[in-house]
């Protein structure tokens, strides 16, 4: 299973106890700034999480796989994801997506039309010291 931005989004404003719109804007954010700083080659480190690095890509030459005649490939950069020591043991992270799951999987119950509460002016008022309504059998 895969985890989606629009999962992502939930989680936050579920963590954070903002509305999704405020989540989303703050999660976009969040992507927004990686994103930049990605592309001028900055490290970036997230404590107990990973580090992400930008690491350069030698030129080679390749070969396409329908005609075999070589192809050179061009330099470039890739994106290489370090993680931090706390993600890094199989446990943590295996209790990390099992936690993920159970937010995701836990259905908001909607209250049905007669577990609705009854507005105040439609209760009928019990009258102090009368009698009240008991069946005998």
């Amino acid at each position: 299973m895969s985890l989606i931005k629009a999962d992502l989004i939930d989680q936050v404003a579920l963590a954070a106890d903002l509305t999704r719109v405020r989540a989303e804007m703050a999660t976009e954010a969040v992507i927004e700034s990686f994103k930049e700083a990605l592309l001028k080659s900055q490290r970036i480190e997230i404590r107990g999480f990973g580090v992400f690095i930008v690491r350069p890509r030698k030129r080679g030459i390749g070969r396409n796989p329908r005609t075999g005649q070589e192809v050179p490939i061009p330099p470039g950069r890739s994106i290489r994801f370090k993680p931090g020591k706390e993600i890094e043991s199989a446990e943590v992270l295996i209790a990390a997506t099992e936690r993920a799951k159970a937010i995701i999987a836990t259905p908001t119950p909607v209250p049905t039309a007669s577990e609705m509460p009854t507005p105040a002016s439609e209760t009928p008022a019990a009258t102090p010291g009368a009698p009240t309504e008991t069946v005998n059998e």
